[in-house]
């Protein structure tokens, strides 16, 4: 049960490190598709799409790395207790993550509204 239980704690935490540099480095191409970083202000230009994605993909990935180190000190923490207090603490962690994974649309859509216009156009320095 500790294996299972370290492994699937370790699931999403690896895919947002995962998803996260491939955001950075190749966002998905089309913006009117199924997947990416797809809010009404990320998608109003290729600039918005590109800083979208490569903005939460530094978040999802700082996230991710986060989480994992949490996951195994929680877990290596708790590898003595019984299969009820893993299987609890596997549910808490999941939920946490999940929640993590939500986090960055606060900072990269205030980023957005910051930096473009309604357009999708670099906003002028000042």
């Amino acid at each position: 049960m500790f294996v299972f239980c370290l492994i699937a704690s370790l699931l999403m935490p690896l895919g947002m490190i995962i998803l996260g540099a491939r955001w950075r480095k190749k966002p998905p191409v089309n913006r009117n598709g199924m997947s990416g970083y797809r809010t009404k202000w990320s998608q109003k230009s290729k600039h918005t799409w590109r800083f979208a994605h490569e903005m939460a993909g530094k978040i999802w990935m700082i996230l991710g790395i986060i989480a994992a180190i949490i996951s195994v000190v929680l877990f290596v923490l708790i590898r003595n207790t019984s299969d009820d207090v893993k299987g609890l603490v596997l549910m808490l962690v999941v939920i946490l993550q999940a929640l993590l994974m939500f986090y960055p649309y606060i900072p990269v859509e205030k980023a957005l509204k910051e930096n473009f216009n309604e357009f999708g156009r670099l906003k002028k320095e000042k």
